[in-house]
């Protein structure tokens, strides 16, 4: 009987990662037409382009044509990096820290994109400047003062709820304010335990 329902398990998540392999995926393309001699081509509608994947048709859900000096391009997607002090043991926030900074200084600390950090523990949050100088994040990381978290571990399942709410409130806050921002933002949250 152990059998079946292991091999039940088995198709069911199966068929969950194979749902999940179907969903379609929002792609943001920039286009620039040009004649034989390389002079941009404007006046172009949607009903001028073909958009295949896999040799197949797609919908274009989204269309804007942008000419001359007002082609100006997105800016670039924002890392946002969030460290959950909260959660987190201490030990552990000083390993994620040492890796971060590593990651920062990479190629002599040349990021793609604009990267920030937030380290935020139940008294505040405390972030760096946004830039693609990791030396310049790490920097401004070192000058700032991380609070520690006062929640104890010994609070049991109250101190979890408490624990997972502030981490809540947090990316609410951050999302409220970010939403206010141009730009694309990616974040990662580090914790030991998500806040979910």
């Amino acid at each position: 009987m152990s059998t079946r329902c292991g091999v039940w398990i088995y198709l069911f998540c199966f068929s969950l990662v194979s749902g999940f392999a179907q969903q379609s995926r929002d792609m943001t393309l920039d286009v620039v037409v040009t004649d034989k001699s390389g002079k941009p081509v404007s006046g172009l509608e949607q009903k001028d382009f073909t958009l295949l994947d896999n040799k197949q048709p797609q919908k274009i859900l989204s269309f804007q044509a942008v000419a001359g000096a007002a082609a100006t391009a997105d800016p670039p997607v924002e890392a946002i990096v969030l460290v959950d002090t909260v959660n987190t043991e201490f030990t552990n926030v000083a390993i994620a820290r040492k890796e971060i900074e590593k990651f920062l200084g990479r190629s002599g600390g040349a990021l793609a994109q604009p990267v920030s950090l937030i380290f935020f523990s139940d008294g505040a949050a405390t972030g760096t400047i946004s830039s693609r100088d990791g030396n310049a994040v790490i920097a401004d990381l070192n000058q700032k003062q991380l609070g520690l978290r006062t929640i104890g571990r010994a609070q049991g399942s109250y101190g979890g709820f408490e624990r997972m709410q502030m981490s809540l409130n947090t990316l609410q806050k951050l999302a409220d304010f970010e939403a206010g921002m141009p730009g694309r933002k990616l974040v990662v949250w580090i914790s030991r335990v998500g806040p979910f």
